[in-house]
């Protein structure tokens, strides 16, 4: 077999890819170019709350921990530094 058959084949099944993924990819492709110049149509705003059977969604929430300070704790130290600096500046920008 010549290897411009092989080639041609293969071009044309290449090819033939290609046309069915953009035909298969433009269906909506038709729809958005026929609403050029026009407001998008859009759904009503519905609430699900007044739905019946309507139930709210319960997720699994972990156990609260209580909140432990080390005194010792560099991160405390800073964060009570950092909001003594900006309560500091505050005081002296309004007086």
């Amino acid at each position: 077999m010549p290897k411009s058959s092989v080639r041609f084949r293969h071009a044309r099944s290449l090819f033939g890819a290609a046309a069915l993924a953009s035909l298969l990819s433009g269906c909506a492709a038709i729809d958005q170019l026929r609403l050029i110049g026009q407001q998008p149509p859009l759904s009503p705003v519905d609430n699900p709350t007044t739905k019946p059977g309507y139930r709210p969604v319960q997720m699994p929430m972990p156990t609260p921990q209580p909140a432990s300070y080390n005194p010792n704790s560099l991160s405390g130290a800073t964060a009570r530094a950092r909001s003594s600096t900006t309560s500091g500046r505050t005081r002296s920008a309004t007086s």
